[in-house]
């Protein structure tokens, strides 16, 4: 939970030889979020001022994935009441150069309708070895179940309902 602005869970590498969430390739990451404000859910900083990868909410309460210098936009609404959940899935798909962002958003009954949005980038990559990941950090809400996945998941084998064989998991968050 983060109850305020300025509420951070800060993750450090041992060293830059060893720090496993320094991405060399393609990467999902998933976690529930029930937002209160916009501002930043996750960022693994970067060299120089970009990040490695981030996840934030905009002032227009829409969802975007960074990349180093490239980014994705969800093109749903998120609801800030703090009282609805939404599963996402944001992944960098490193031989294709995409990124995609999905979105489990909540219908009446409670069954979830996936929202997805893809977009070809230039592949501005970062390398952030030794660097944090920092969660909240401007953001007001809960996050739960955040998992890193060393590999991109797709349409047909995507993490709402699976992940693929190959993928591994390198990071694991349960509230």
């Amino acid at each position: 939970s983060f109850p305020s602005a300025m509420a951070t869970v800060s993750y450090s590498p041992e060293s830059e030889l060893n720090d496993a969430l320094a991405m060399t390739g393609s990467f999902t990451v998933e976690f529930w979020v029930k937002p209160a404000t916009s501002g930043t859910i996750m960022e693994k900083a970067g060299r120089f001022s970009v990040p490695e990868y981030r996840v934030e909410i905009d002032a227009d309460n829409k969802l975007i994935f960074r990349v180093g210098g490239d980014f994705i936009r969800s093109a749903e609404v998120l609801d800030l009441t703090g009282t609805v959940w939404v599963h996402v899935a944001a992944s960098f798909d490193a031989t294709a150069r995409t990124l995609a962002l999905r979105l489990g958003m909540p219908m009446e009954g409670g069954a979830l309708a996936e929202k997805q949005v893809t977009k070809t980038v230039a592949g501005s990559y970062q390398v952030s070895t030794g660097k944090n990941l920092v969660l909240g950090g401007g953001f007001i809400g809960e996050l739960d179940e955040l998992r890193i996945w060393t590999d991109y998941t797709t349409a047909s084998g995507n993490v709402l309902s699976g992940v693929p064989l190959s993928a591994q998991i390198i990071a694991y968050r349960d509230a």
